[in-house]
């Protein structure tokens, strides 16, 4: 924040002051040393792309839909008209932790939801909260 008055930020914390870096703490993060340390082989970078839809596929087995909250904050952080008829294309939409939440504040939206975790869109079609009038989900093997 950069100016004086008191906002609510996304995580709901009042603030009025901008969080000053220490040159300490900018030595420590950006020195020379730390990012050598930091750098991911080329190899281990192409496996993760590579890999990256097995990995997802992985977390949301693992994990199912209890890691992310629900983003209730959205209709506060961006100027939305409501009474519009609108719709969406949420790319990277996991289980549904954006679209739930927004669907119960915007009657009148419909949802288009993709992943590349097959996992991921079955856990978000089993959600109690699936209405296949407001949402169609598909599974994308392009990430890219």
């Amino acid at each position: 924040m950069t100016d004086n008055t008191t906002n609510e930020s996304v995580h709901g914390c009042r603030s009025n002051t901008e969080r000053v870096i220490t040159d300490d703490e900018y030595a420590c993060l950006y020195s020379p040393e730390k990012q050598d340390r930091q750098q991911v082989s080329l190899f281990k970078q192409n496996q993760y792309d590579k890999n990256a839809q097995k990995y997802w596929d992985q977390f949301y087995k693992r994990n199912t839909n209890n890691f992310f909250k629900d983003r209730h904050w959205t209709l506060r952080e961006f100027n939305i008209n409501i009474n519009e008829t609108m719709k969406l294309f949420e790319v990277g939409c996991g289980v549904g932790n954006f679209l739930f939440p927004l669907l119960d504040e915007i009657p009148n939206l419909f949802i288009y939801a993709c992943d590349f975790s097959s996992t991921a869109i079955e856990l978000l079609r089993q959600n109690s909260n699936y209405d296949s009038q407001l949402i169609r989900s598909v599974y994308s093997k392009k990430a890219r």
